[in-house]
C-alpha cells in the first residue's frame, strides 16, 4: 500500500559550503545545521586561505557536534572552485549547497530534499534567500 505524500525512501544528502574568513557567522550557520529537522549525512566544508579563526572555530564545532563535517583546505580556492571540490568530495548523489552567512530555517534541508524523495524524476531543487537583519 503506498500512502500520499509519504516517503518512499530517505534520501542520502550531502551539504556543502565554502568558507573564506567566516569567524563572524561560521558557528552561527553550523548550529542552525545542526538543529535541522532532517540532519544531513555528512557535511562538506571547504575553507580556501581563512587569515582569521575560521577554521579553529570550525574544528571546535566538530569536537562536539552530532553532524559528521569534513573540512578540507584549499589553498587558494575561490568559491567556485571550492563549491566543485565539496562536489567531488561528496558521498552521496543529492547536494545541498549553502553559505555560511546564512542562517537556515530549522526545516531547509528537510523542504530541499523532500521532493527528490517523492519523485525520483527530479533533478534540480532550488530555494529562497530572505534577508536577515539583527
Amino acid at each position: 500500500m503506498h500512502i500520499k505524500g509519504a516517503n518512499p525512501y530517505q534520501a542520502k544528502v550531502s551539504v556543502i559550503c565554502t568558507v573564506k574568513n567566516e569567524e563572524e557567522t561560521i558557528l552561527d550557520w553550523l548550529e542552525s545545521l545542526e538543529k535541522q529537522s532532517r540532519l544531513p549525512d555528512e557535511v562538506i566544508i571547504v575553507n580556501g586561505d581563512s587569515t582569521d579563526r575560521t577554521v579553529d572555530l570550525i574544528k571546535e564545532f566538530m569536537r562536539n557536534s552530532k553532524l559528521k563535517i569534513r573540512l578540507i583546505v584549499a589553498p587558494s580556492a575561490n568559491i567556485a572552485q571550492g563549491r566543485n571540490i565539496a562536489i567531488k568530495n561528496s558521498q552521496y548523489d543529492i547536494i545541498a549547497s549553502n553559505d555560511a552567512g546564512c542562517k537556515l530555517h530549522p526545516h531547509w534541508l528537510e523542504n530541499i530534499i523532500k521532493p527528490f524523495e517523492e519523485d525520483p524524476t527530479v533533478d534540480v531543487v532550488s530555494g529562497v534567500y530572505l534577508p536577515w537583519y539583527e
